[in-house]
């Protein structure tokens, strides 16, 4: 018998904002969770957007680069790393991406 070998594509996690100690904070939560039998996950930072997501105006510049990092991923799915979701239907137009408030809020739809 031949052993198959499955190879899966990563999860992309993006942290829009460019804050490298917030990505490297998700990092150290994902290798909590990790397992090698499964698809990989990844961190990532743009390398522009804005310091920090307070304001509409900080969403707007972050979206840019967020969808361009998006785009250029081949994964499985993305996940924003941020509670404002900011480009989220936007970036769904290159893959899928999941955002972390409407994650939340269904969540909570389903608890009633």
């Amino acid at each position: 018998m031949t052993k198959t070998t499955v190879t899966f594509l990563p999860i992309v996690i993006v942290n829009p904002i460019r804050a490298v100690a917030v990505t490297a904070a998700i990092e150290a939560a994902r290798r909590t969770v990790a397992h090698p039998r499964r698809a990989p996950v990844v961190c990532q930072t743009p390398g522009e957007g804005p310091p920090a997501i307070e304001d509409q105006s900080d969403v707007e510049r972050a979206i840019k680069s967020l969808c361009r990092s998006i785009g250029a991923q081949d994964a499985a799915v993305c996940i924003i790393a941020s509670f404002a979701d900011p480009g989220l239907y936007l970036a769904r137009i290159a893959t899928p991406v999941l955002g972390g408030a409407e994650c939340g809020i269904l969540m909570a739809l389903t608890l009633g």
